[in-house]
C-alpha cells in the first residue's frame, strides 16, 4: 500500500524507512487498561542495559492495529536507547473498544494511561516518559501532554494545528487536486462531497447548503441531488426498513464514484472508508450518533485549546514543507504563538525544506535529517538517551 493511501502512518512510515531495524532489541507483549478497556501492545527495549528515556508511539486517524512499519520504527528507536510503547487502537488487533466512536480528547486520556503504564513497566526504570505522534497523533501527543504533567517530553509530526478538520480537508483537496493535475470541475467535486460527508457525520448543517447545491447543479447527470436527499434521511435517524435501505443507497453512490480521480482526493483514507462501507445499517447509525464528528471533532473546542496551554514540557513540531494535507508554515507559526504565549519554557518548531506529510524527504533533504533532529533533540534534554 502506498503512502499516500495511509495518511495516518505519515512521518512514522518514513522514519522506519531511514533508519534500519535492529533484530536484537528485546520486545516484551503487554497488555493495559485505559478505565474498562484492555489494550494489547508491546514494549520494544534496548538490547542493553536500561533506556535513557521512553516513548509511547501514536498514530494517526488510522486508528488501527499497530502494523509493521510502527513495529520496525518501536525497534530501530529501541536500538538507540529508546523504549517504545505501541499498542492496538481499540477494536483492532488484540484491543477492545471501538477506535471509530474516540473523539481526539477520548485518545489524548488514552495516551495518558499508556504512558502511565510505561512508567511502571519494570524495564524502563527511571528513564522519562514522553509521547510521540504524528498527524491527528500530533494533537493528541500534546493534548495528552497538557492533561498530564508527569509526560517528560512530546514529540509531535505533521500535526494539523490551529486548523479545524473541515479546513484542513478543503486545503487537502485544492493541494493534492491541483499536483494531481484534476480539472476546477474534479476539484469541485471532491470539495462538494467532502461538504455533504461531514454534515452526515456530525448530524449537523455545517455546510452552507445554497453554495453546495449551486454547485453541484453543474453535474445533472450524476447522483448529487439523491445523495443529498438520502444524507438527509439518514440525519433523521430512521426507524425499521428505512435505515438499511438509506444506507445502502449511500453506499452505492460512493462506491460508484470511487474509481473517479476525484474520489482519492475527496476521501483520501481508503481503508477506513471500506471499514465503514462494510458496517451493517445498525452500527452506521451508532457511528453517526456516536463518533467523534458528532460529538464535536469538527472544530477546535474549548477544552483543547487550554489543554494545549497547559503544556509544559519540552516540545519538538515538526513538519514537511511539501505537506498536502495540511498548511504546514500557518500550523508551525500558530502552534509556536500559541506554546510561547502560554509560557511553555521549551518549544521547538521546524518545517523541513522538501519534505511532505510523510515527512520523506527529497534529494535536498537527506532522508536521516528528520529522526536525527528528534534523537539529537532528545539526547540534548536527556544525555543518556544519545545514540548508543
Amino acid at each position: 500500500m502506498s503512502r499516500r493511501d495511509r495518511p495516518g502512518l505519515m512521518a512514522l512510515v518514513v522514519l522506519a524507512a531511514a533508519i534500519p531495524a535492529c533484530a536484537s532489541a528485546p520486545a516484551v507483549d503487554v497488555a493495559f487498561r485505559n478505565g474498562d478497556t484492555r489494550l494489547a501492545g508491546t514494549v520494544h527495549l534496548p538490547p542493553a542495559g536500561t533506556p535513557g528515556s521512553a516513548v509511547v508511539l501514536l498514530g494517526g486517524s488510522d486508528r488501527g492495529a499497530r502494523g509493521p512499519m510502527k513495529e520496525r520504527l518501536a525497534r530501530s528507536l529501541a536500538d538507540r536507547g529508546i523504549a517504545v510503547l505501541v499498542y492496538d487502537s481499540p477494536g483492532t488487533g488484540r484491543s477492545q473498544g471501538n477506535a471509530m466512536l474516540q473523539t481526539r480528547l477520548d485518545r489524548a486520556r488514552e495516551a495518558v494511561a499508556a504512558a502511565a503504564f510505561l512508567r511502571s513497566f519494570e524495564g524502563t526504570g527511571a528513564a522519562p516518559v514522553g509521547v510521540w505522534g504524528g498527524s491527528e497523533g500530533a494533537g493528541i501527543a500534546l493534548l495528552a501532554a497538557g492533561l498530564d504533567d508527569r509526560i517528560a517530553f512530546a514529540v509531535a509530526a505533521s500535526g494539523g494545528f490551529g486548523v479545524p478538520p473541515m479546513d484542513l480537508s478543503r486545503f487537502r483537496i485544492e493541494a493534492m487536486g491541483l499536483r494531481r493535475g484534476l480539472s476546477a470541475d474534479d476539484i469541485a467535486r471532491a470539495g462538494a462531497l467532502e461538504d455533504i460527508l461531514y454534515s452526515l457525520m456530525t448530524g449537523l448543517d455545517v455546510v452552507e447548503w445554497r453554495l453546495v447545491r449551486a454547485r453541484i447543479a453543474a453535474w445533472p447527470r450524476e447522483p448529487w441531488d439523491e445523495l443529498i436527499r438520502t444524507v438527509i434521511l439518514l440525519r433523521r435517524n430512521p426507524a425499521g426498513a428505512d435505515r438499511p435501505a438509506a444506507w445502502d443507497s449511500l453506499r452505492n453512490i460512493l462506491r460508484g464514484w470511487m474509481s473517479e480521480p476525484w474520489f482519492e482526493v475527496a476521501v483520501e483514507d481508503r481503508k477506513s472508508l471500506e471499514r465503514v462501507l462494510a458496517l451493517d445499517a445498525e452500527s452506521v447509525f451508532t457511528l453517526l450518533q456516536s463518533g467523534a464528528l458528532a460529538r464535536g471533532d469538527w472544530y477546535w473546542t474549548r477544552e483543547e485549546s487550554d489543554l494545549l496551554y497547559a503544556v509544559r514540557c519540552p516540545v519538538f513540531a515538526v513538519w514537511g514543507e511539501e505537506d498536502d494535507f495540511l498548511p504546514a508554515h500557518r500550523c508551525a507559526a500558530w502552534l509556536f504563538a500559541n506554546l510561547q504565549a502560554a509560557g511553555n519554557p521549551d518549544a521547538t518548531c521546524r518545517v523541513l525544506p522538501g519534505g511532505d506529510h510523510f515527512l520523506g524527504m527529497t534529494d535536498a533533504v537527506p532522508p536521516t535529517e528528520y529522526p536525527g533532529l528528534v534523537i539529537e533533540w532528545l539526547a540534548a534534554r536527556f544525555p543518556s538517551s544519545a545514540a548508543r
